[in-house]
């Protein structure tokens, strides 16, 4: 999540899954990468392989 924060410039990390990450998974546009545990440390999240199902 880190990075995603950095990449978009945000500093506030409270939010950051709320408004920007969940949105995102639930679109299809990103994928967890440890889907049957969500809140493991090591959790990372990458571009959906197929992005034309979200449309």
């Amino acid at each position: 999540m880190l990075d995603i924060m950095q990449h978009l410039g945000l500093k506030a990390r409270k939010n950051v899954m709320n408004v920007y990450i969940t949105p995102m998974i639930e679109a299809g546009l990103l994928e967890m990468t440890e889907p049957d545990n969500p809140t493991s440390r090591n959790q990372m999240y990458v571009a959906a392989k197929n992005i034309e199902k979200a449309k």
